[in-house]
């Protein structure tokens, strides 16, 4: 008597980048890396197809005939909504899907912060000085700090 298997499911697929965290600045590149096993016929070799979307819905191909990870070139469109999304076949023809985490594409960089005081073209002979200004705001990435400037010299 022989034995044999059935085969009826797609391989199984981890994205491990991007991720959640992931922040992109627009126009720049990223990786998709990810990785596929099936435990009974084994992945296809040069399967991997990547698609990626920034809004959620329309999926556009990136690469197609591939192992395990791509260089894509990110949009100029500033998104909380983008995924990558990779399918494999396994030898007999089952399909895998996975989709990434939503990831962040920003464009721009934060607003400007508004100085308050002291006023423009203060002169002080003061040792000490303070500096107020209206925060910065960035939508999507936040604020990670600022440098300030003092006659041409960043303190």
């Amino acid at each position: 008597s022989s034995l044999f298997s059935v085969d009826i499911t797609g391989p199984a697929i981890t994205i491990s980048e991007p991720t959640s965290s992931t922040q992109v600045k627009g126009g720049n590149s990223y990786s998709a890396t990810w990785s596929a096993t099936d435990n009974i016929s084994g992945v296809q070799s040069l399967s991997g197809t990547v698609e990626y979307t920034t809004d959620g819905a329309a999926w556009i191909n990136a690469g197609e005939g591939l192992e395990t990870t791509l260089s894509i070139t990110s949009g100029l469109v500033d998104t909380n909504e983008a995924r990558v999304r990779v399918t494999n076949r396994d030898t007999v023809g089952n399909i895998g899907i996975a989709t990434s985490d939503a990831f962040v594409i920003d464009t721009a960089g934060p607003t400007t912060p508004v100085l308050v005081s002291p006023n423009d073209n203060y002169s002080t002979n003061e040792a000490n000085s303070s500096l107020r200004w209206l925060a910065s705001s960035d939508n999507l990435t936040g604020v990670s700090g600022y440098t300030l400037h003092l006659d041409q010299t960043y303190i």
